[in-house]
């Protein structure tokens, strides 16, 4: 877990640790796992993501990539080889698809139960701003003033990042709410030194 990391406070608020998991949690695990990267690479690329339907709910952000989703209602349960969003690693056609994430609504104050175990920290954005022109996510908040946007409310949404895409793997903690190699400027290489960071953290 890395310090201050999205999604933390709730867990470690209620007494949670991350740890080992039980050998069939782990085959389990390994088994959704390949299954979700099956799946999103079926879509390697931004462009052949929008291509097939996918649209962009948020472009690239430092730490987390895009967010595009098949659109349609979201979902109250979760499927854990059918991610919610895929997340790519630029705002052009040819940017990588560097991890994906599932968006939950789950009322009640508590995160969804998720993946065997517990690992898997789901953290929230309860209140964003959505442009009034794009519908993108623009601000993680309520809009400022005079920002041509609408304030969106969602405090029964809950959101869980898995960096597993063969490339882009957080060895450490595949469930970080930001990938440290999502720099600001856009995706590092493999020689940045942000890599120590995501091995072995």
């Amino acid at each position: 877990l890395m310090p201050g990391d999205m999604g933390s406070q709730w867990y470690l608020d209620h007494g949670h640790q991350k740890g080992e998991l039980s050998w069939d949690d782990c085959l389990t695990v390994s088994s959704d796992f390949d299954a979700v990267v099956t799946f999103a690479l079926q879509w390697p690329t931004r462009g052949q993501a929008e291509a097939a339907g996918w649209t962009v709910s948020a472009n690239y952000a430092e730490g987390q990539g895009t967010h595009h989703s098949l659109g349609g209602p979201l979902s109250s349960s979760f499927d854990p080889r059918r991610p919610t969003f895929l997340l790519y690693g630029g705002n052009t056609p040819d940017a990588k698809l560097v991890g994906v994430a599932w968006f939950v609504y789950h009322p009640g104050g508590t995160p969804p139960d998720g993946f065997p175990g517990d690992n898997d920290w789901w953290h929230q954005h309860p209140v964003l701003c959505m442009s009034s022109q794009t519908g993108l996510v623009i601000f993680d908040g309520p809009c400022p003033p005079g920002t041509a946007g609408n304030t969106v409310n969602l405090p029964d949404y809950w959101l869980l990042h898995a960096w597993i895409v063969p490339g882009w793997q957080h060895l450490s903690d595949v469930f970080v709410g930001h990938h440290p190699c999502l720099l600001a400027s856009g995706p590092a290489t493999p020689d940045d030194e942000c890599w120590v960071d995501a091995m072995h953290m």
